[in-house]
């Protein structure tokens, strides 16, 4: 029998005892390794509330279980991950794992007789280390101290199901105070036994030393000004360097100028604190190419106080630490949306490409709300241009759809008598206005709005496109004096020419420049407003005759 064979052996048999019903996941007991080590095993539930069996190898183990314990605790996931140090076996079900998985368990599950049924009957092993993504058992090492480990599972089972007196004198050995439970295998089985809880040791964090002189006299010439919030933080996107290698979470240094809220860009390293002086070197690279230089720098733990100590002692950089640095934390939260936003683009995408090779788009079947949320992320801007264009395009088929289909009776629009809309109008990525309007305003007061809004001279011809479509023909309303035979801006309301939640509409302005303005009408409010005012907005318009306002 081969080592995965019999971790899949151990495992079935492991799954037999039980044994996550009979202890606390807080208690932990120990064993003799083969290689006459000690390995320490903790029972509990894996984030899916499947049984799991942790080892904790070494001396250490007990410090890493401990470390690791007041992680869960905390609920943060990120402390889990800098903590984590242990070889798992995890007991899922069917509907927890793969196909490929599953078609692994039953293999082996075929070839030592074991019928899979009932609950928690698929074992998976995997190695958990610090800052990494949790990932195969790489070595016949690891298998085979996990298959010790399973086995010295099903012997502490064997003392937890004897008399009543006898299990709750286990029961009690488990729950003593500064000592740990410890399985001594013999020829017929393990005894038990008790050791010392080791001394928990005291963290010491690195203080590395800037050891680069030419480095020190540059950062010394830059004039030191601001105060920055600090942490040494771990990144919330894996890295993986080989194909072969674990994916790794990378370490960097969150430095946020507490004034501007600019955080300072500094290289990321692949662990900490193994790491540490190649940090302070891309700290100190990144200080001296963006010639920047706090008079104060602020952190809130002792890691980063640690690591900061050093370098702000040789420059006389005031060095403090406070538990509230809000600006840290809102870059933080700002640096996790962006990272969450990638992933959504990047899945996005692929939904995009599948959507544009159909002849017919089936608008009904998309997702409730799926087609509001692109037209926001246009909106808001700050999308990389491949994904812009293609959502873009999205839209426009939308919209070229709708024009199409019958648009509502004229009478529901002459109802909205009393109430005003607010409309967003963009001006290309990441510039709009949201302007809130009276119904029962002219079209030529909604053209004044905008042209105030964006700072623009009004000494051009306008339009309105209805049909979402520049130069469209079909229902425009041109200024005062253009296109004799169309529609006029002051003569005509935004009632009259169909407003309502969710249509969308082209404004022109200038027929030379072609100023093009998107607008849409987000929502329709009670009652008039006396004048039109913008209620929100984001980026700075463009000059309109491409020189600056100050210019003279």
């Amino acid at each position: 029998m081969n080592s995965s064979e019999k971790l899949y052996q151990k495992a079935f048999e492991f799954k037999k005892t039980k044994l996550w019903e009979k202890l606390s996941t807080e208690q932990i007991f120990a064993f003799k390794l083969s290689d006459r080590g000690i390995g320490y095993i903790n029972i509990g539930r894996s984030e899916y509330g499947y049984p799991v069996l942790r080892l904790f190898p070494g001396e250490e183990g007990i410090e890493c279980f401990s470390l690791f314990k007041e992680a869960l605790q905390s609920g943060s996931s990120v402390r889990q991950l800098e903590y984590q140090n242990f070889l798992q076996c995890e007991l899922a079900d069917k509907d927890g794992m793969d196909v490929e998985e599953q078609e692994t368990v039953k293999m082996y599950a075929r070839g030592l007789g074991i019928r899979l049924a009932g609950k928690y009957s698929y074992p998976r092993f995997e190695q958990y280390r610090p800052c990494c993504l949790p990932w195969l058992l790489q070595t016949a090492e690891n298998e085979e101290a996990l298959c010790e480990a399973l086995e010295a599972a099903v012997g502490m089972a064997v003392f937890l199901t004897g008399t009543k007196s006898e299990t709750q004198e286990v029961r009690d050995q488990l729950r003593e105070e500064g000592r740990i439970v410890l399985l001594k295998k013999n020829e017929e089985g393990y005894v038990l036994d008790q050791i010392e809880l080791p001394e928990k040791k005291t963290n010491r964090w690195p203080e590395p030393e800037l050891k680069n002189d030419i480095a020190i006299a540059n950062l010394k010439k830059i004039s030191q000004k601001g105060v920055w919030e600090c942490e040494i933080s771990l990144l919330g996107e894996p890295v993986q360097d080989e194909a072969f290698e674990i994916p790794y979470y990378p370490f960097t240094l969150l430095a946020v100028d507490a004034a501007s809220e600019y955080l300072i860009p500094v290289s990321v390293v692949k662990s900490y604190p193994e790491d540490a002086e190649k940090l302070m070197e891309l700290l100190a690279d990144s200080m001296i190419e963006h010639q920047c230089c706090p008079a104060e720098m602020k952190t809130c733990d002792d890691r980063t106080f640690s690591f900061l100590k050093g370098l702000c002692s040789r420059l006389g950089i005031k060095l403090t630490k406070e538990e509230d640095l809000s600006v840290l934390w809102d870059a933080k939260a700002d640096l996790d949306v962006q990272m969450d936003m990638e992933e959504i683009l990047e899945n996005m995408e692929d939904v995009l490409d599948e959507l544009a090779g159909m002849d017919h788009i089936p608008w009904e079947e998309l997702p409730p709300g799926m087609m509001d949320f692109i037209e926001l992320l246009v909106e808001a801007g700050g999308l990389p241009e491949r994904a812009a264009e293609k959502m873009q395009r999205l839209i426009d088929l939308k919209e070229s759809s709708e024009e199409i289909q019958e648009s509502p009776k004229l009478s529901e629009f002459r109802q909205k008598s009393g109430q005003s809309c607010v409309i967003s109008v963009s001006l290309g990525q990441g510039c709009y206005r949201h302007i809130q309007i009276s119904c029962d305003s002219l079209l030529s007061n909604l053209h004044t709005a905008i042209i105030d809004a964006f700072e623009f001279e009004d000494d051009h011809a306008h339009a309105f496109f209805k049909y979402n479509k520049n130069w469209s023909r079909r229902e425009s309303y041109y200024s005062e004096g253009m296109e004799s035979n169309r529609q006029s801006t002051s003569r005509n309301r935004l009632c009259e020419a169909g407003i309502y939640k969710g249509k969308a509409f082209k404004y022109l302005f200038d027929f030379g420049d072609e100023w093009l303005f998107q607008c849409k009408v987000l929502r329709m409010i009670q009652g008039e407003t006396p004048y039109p005012m913008v209620v929100r907005s984001k980026g700075k318009a463009p000059s309109q005759y491409g020189w600056d306002d100050d210019w003279e």
